[in-house]
């Protein structure tokens, strides 16, 4: 059984004076650290310093004997961040407090109790769930290129986030933007596949943990009792980012206590494709109605300039308090491949003025954007992270960057359908319209000195860069100035027209179905030579100008132009992925590919 803390010594390890925990906070910091008694929410703008203020806090309780450090809980969502609160609350003199990611901790329980409860040994969580996933892929005859195998993962993190059966699964799919590629029975079938390939190796993935183990209390009383005779106060960062099946288990971790502390950003919320729900954040406040409710707004990471672009995104918007002004800076070039060029050129302007290798870092909305800018990088003898070096630059896309800040940042491909992202053009609907801009806020707020924005003309400028130049006109925010810019709204100005099939005029559903204009049954005949035929094209093309073959075309796309038989003609038409410039360029190709 888990043990009841030793209240003899509570405190015992902490030998620092208290005044020397609270007087390097700023107020609202202070306010955090000093609110030790019933729920705490901490509202955080992005580099506002949670990590101080809920670390202070831990610190400050079991300091004055409010609470006892091996009676306490946090978690947090990665291994870097919970490495990152050991160490400064042994740096604060508290050691004892379990730290631990979310599922790290659900695992221990697992490991603890399921030789008693189930027997045997418990089981191990997969280490490649990739390699059976594309096992259970092959197993249907499915193909497993790099793409597909993401978006299975995505659905099986998804269903499981969401405590869904595989039976509910086909009832619930209509909730998502599912690949054109992938009908409902597909999925549900690799599901169910890759669940019994992990039950036959005795394995299980890190979604299954949290759900063990939030069974495992629920269906056990004297395991429940003995978690919570041991932990009576809990700290959970990035509460955001919080799955239903994550705050099942958090509500079986808490039972009826309330000392309880949680921060979060709902500005920072970007995994709702994976099932993050940020209403558990609002939520709280009306379940905890004696709540403390703090809000940390000044920002100690980003300059001015890149704070008073970002604001225009923000959910909570901040205040720098750094005396550099900062920079931000927008370029444009022709294409991709002139854009990785021009990204590869701010970023050794950047290192030629002193800042180090593994202070600037590349970000994209897609990690098949990455390779052009590495290869454009090593061109002129800049090594990256991208294929696992140290102190090189760091390729990364947004959703990786999330927690991390750098000197400088680039952000590139800020174009037109891939921020926010619309593959196949397909309406977004208002919550994914705003987790993407999101995003781009999560995006802005890693750099703490200098900022790019990079788009390629080829497929215009994000509809978020006229947002930002809209605003150009406006003082930057100082150190000493107010927070005076209003959340921009989420809703757009026009409501999304249903589109129709442009030759039986019914309703489109699919993502397929929108990008080509017509309906499933109205699909004209293509042949699988000319596909294979483009298809071929587009790879060479892809390699002479040195990009992902997507960013030229889509499959859907190539399809669809297939099927008009022209170019120019499918352009008029409307087809998603084509834009003029495209036309242009690849007109005289297209000519000769599809001459009949």
């Amino acid at each position: 059984m888990l043990k009841p803390p030793d209240e003899s010594n509570a405190g015992a390890d902490y030998a620092q004076p208290v005044i020397d925990l609270l007087a390097n906070l700023d107020p609202e910091q202070r306010a955090v650290a000093t609110a030790v008694e019933g729920p705490v929410i901490v509202l955080a703008g992005a580099g506002t310093g949670k990590t101080r203020a809920i670390t202070h806090r831990i610190a400050h309780a079991v300091s004055t004997g409010a609470h006892q450090a091996e009676a306490t809980m946090a978690v947090t969502f990665t291994v870097r961040a919970a490495n990152e609160m050991k160490s400064r609350l042994h740096k604060l003199g508290v050691n004892g407090v379990q730290v631990r990611t979310l599922h790290a901790s659900a695992y221990q329980l697992v490991q603890h109790f399921w030789p008693e409860v189930i027997g045997g040994a418990s089981p191990k969580i997969c280490d490649d769930p990739d390699a059976l996933l594309t096992r259970a892929m092959q197993k249907h005859g499915l193909t497993t290129e790099r793409a597909l195998i993401r978006d299975f993962a995505t659905e099986i993190s998804w269903t499981k986030a969401m405590r869904i059966s595989l039976d509910d699964y086909g009832k619930r799919a209509n909730e998502r933007n599912l690949s054109a590629q992938l009908s409902t029975d597909q999925i549900s079938l690799v599901m169910q596949s890759y669940d019994q390939l992990l039950a036959s190796n005795h394995e299980c993935d890190l979604s299954d943990i949290v759900l063990l183990a939030a069974a495992m209390m629920e269906d056990q009383p004297r395991i429940a009792a003995s978690f919570t005779n041991r932990y009576q106060h809990f700290t959970v960062d990035e509460y955001q980012d919080i799955s239903p099946a994550q705050q099942h288990l958090l509500n079986q971790w808490w039972s009826d206590r309330d000392s309880i502390c949680v921060v979060g950003d709902p500005g920072q919320a970007i995994y709702g494709f994976a099932g993050a729900n940020s209403s558990f954040l609002s939520e709280l406040q009306n379940r905890f109605t004696n709540a403390t409710i703090a809000k940390l707004t000044r920002t100690y990471r980003c300059a001015p300039a890149i704070v008073h672009v970002a604001n225009s995104f923000a959910e909570i918007p901040t205040v720098s308090q750094r005396e550099v002004t900062g920079e931000v800076e927008v370029i444009s070039s022709s294409d991709a491949k002139s854009e990785a060029a021009a990204v590869a050129n701010w970023v050794s302007t950047k290192v030629a003025s002193g800042f180090a290798l593994n202070q600037i870092a590349v970000l994209t909305r897609l990690n098949a954007q990455l390779p052009a800018i590495d290869m454009a990088l090593t061109e002129i003898g800049l090594s990256t992270n991208l294929n696992q070096q140290r102190g090189g630059i760091d390729l990364m896309t947004m959703h990786s960057a999330k927690g991390l800040e750098w000197q400088a940042v680039a952000i590139a491909g800020v174009n037109d359908q891939l921020l926010p992202y619309q593959p196949f053009n397909v309406p977004l609907s208002e919550s994914q319209y705003a987790e993407e801009r999101r995003l781009f806020y999560v995006g802005l707020t890693r750099a703490a000195d200098s900022l790019l924005l990079s788009f390629s003309r080829d497929r215009g400028a994000s509809e978020f860069l006229a947002e930002i130049n809209s605003d150009a006109n406006h003082d930057l925010i100082t150190v000493n100035s107010s927070v005076t810019k209003p959340k921009v709204s989420t809703e757009k100005s026009k409501k999304l027209q249903v589109a129709s099939c442009r030759f039986c005029q019914r309703g489109l559903v699919t993502p397929a179905e929108i990008a080509a204009v017509r309906c499933e049954d109205c699909a004209p005949w293509v042949s699988p030579a000319t596909l294979e035929k483009l298809m071929s094209w587009r790879l060479a093309q892809a390699n002479q100008e040195q990009i992902a073959p997507f960013l030229i075309f889509t499959d859907v796309t190539l399809k669809a132009i297939a099927e008009v038989g022209d170019l120019n003609e499918a352009f008029l038409i409307g087809i998603a992925g084509l834009t003029e410039s495209k036309v242009s360029k690849y007109q005289a190709d297209f000519a000769e590919l599809l001459a009949k």
